[in-house]
């Protein structure tokens, strides 16, 4: 996914979560998830 491999560049200015197990997680590298949601900081 390209989010993991541009993590650096993307967490300078956003906040992502990852859907997984019916709840919002903080996203991690090598996690799957169902869905990201996204936030500007």
């Amino acid at each position: 996914m390209g989010i993991a491999r541009l993590w650096e560049a993307i967490s300078l200015d956003f906040d992502v979560w990852g859907y997984k197990d019916d709840s919002w997680q903080d996203f991690r590298i090598n996690v799957n998830y169902e869905a990201f949601l996204v936030k500007r900081k």
